[in-house]
């Protein structure tokens, strides 16, 4: 009997996605997730270009931009909140 750390090891070896949550909408089209739309500009750029290594200058502007995008979704939750 295979324990469930195995399992998942197994199906990390094959590059299955398993457990990723796909909504439809009434049309049948897949519709975008909600994390990737919040990710700034310069996230996605660096993720299509998939660099290797770690630049620390390029790491901490991305993480500098990430933070004004999470501000201002933490701010429109709290005025929906409030409303």
């Amino acid at each position: 009997m295979k324990t469930k750390a195995a399992l998942a090891k197994k199906l990390m070896k094959k590059k299955l996605l398993v457990n990723k949550k796909v909504t439809f909408d009434e049309e049948g089209d897949a519709v975008p997730d909600i994390r990737r739309e919040r990710q700034s500009q310069a996230a996605r750029e660096y993720e299509r270009e998939n660099k290797s290594g770690i630049d620390i200058a390029l790491a901490k502007q991305l993480l500098q931009e990430e933070d004004h995008v999470d501000k201002k979704i933490f701010r429109e939750r709290v005025k929906a909140a409030h409303r």
